[in-house]
């Protein structure tokens, strides 16, 4: 990283250009030059990964990468989002699931919701958030569809005034199964932390109790939100803030 190590950030830098301009057309220096800047250096990470799909125009994975780094420069520390970079991560998102097989684009659904939320696109992100739940194959991403899909669904109608809509859709979010992701970084908060500020303490407290059942990992932060929020307290969501 730049920060920490400013001299070999360098190096670094100039030896995968110095491979990229040997082999302009190699698709894997070009992705694996675009992981290495994504964090310090984003236009040229997103110069790169467009020259690959340039390569490579039916390869869903680029648009995939464009939107997850679009995604990531969308969230802005501490004000929120911008929504017009969560407009571009949509584009490319939309890009994406139009090149990928079924599995692909089931896979992408939750990416597509969060993103057209953001971006202030209620209509899509309905669309995306109903397809999430319609007709959902067994399998590693079951539960992130449950999940998000129900999240996106109770942002919306929470958007639109309806505290009630919005709170059975928190709760049903939390009644998701689990995936390897939410068993692992446990789950969004947004939704939750939009309802304590309303005054649906119950509710969210109720969330955190469905929760405790697939994220085994956060079993100590939770039981610590829990009480915080019974103390009448807010806890710090920030990192489970994920649209």
């Amino acid at each position: 990283m730049p920060m920490l190590d400013p001299e070999g950030f360098a190096a670094a830098k100039e030896a995968w250009l110095e491979q990229i301009e040997a082999e302009p057309r190699n698709v894997t220096f070009l992705r694996h030059a675009a992981a290495f800047l994504t964090l310090a250096d984003r236009t040229l990470s997103a110069e790169l990964l467009e020259r690959a799909e340039d390569i490579e125009p039916t390869n869903p994975e680029w648009a995939v990468e464009l939107g997850q780094s679009r995604w990531r420069e969308a969230r802005q520390f501490p004000e929120g989002w911008d929504a017009a970079k969560a407009g571009r991560a949509l584009a490319d998102f939309e890009r994406a699931y139009e090149l990928s097989d079924p599995s692909g684009r089931g896979s992408l659904l939750s990416r597509l919701g969060m993103a057209a939320f953001v971006a202030g696109d209620l209509d899509k992100a309905r669309t995306y958030a109903e397809a999430m739940l319609d007709d959902i194959p067994d399998g590693w991403n079951r539960g992130n569809r449950i999940h998000y899909g129900n999240l996106v669904l109770g942002r919306i109608a929470l958007s639109g005034g309806d505290l009630g809509g919005a709170g059975q859709r928190l709760l049903a979010a939390g009644r998701t199964p689990g995936s390897p992701q939410l068993n692992s970084f446990g789950p969004d908060m947004a939704l939750a932390k939009a309802l304590l500020e309303r005054g649906e303490r119950q509710t969210v407290l109720r969330y955190l109790e469905l929760c405790l059942d697939f994220w085994e990992m956060g079993q100590d932060r939770l039981r610590n939100w829990i009480a915080l929020i019974e103390a009448g307290r807010t806890p710090d969501f920030s990192r489970h803030l994920r649209f």
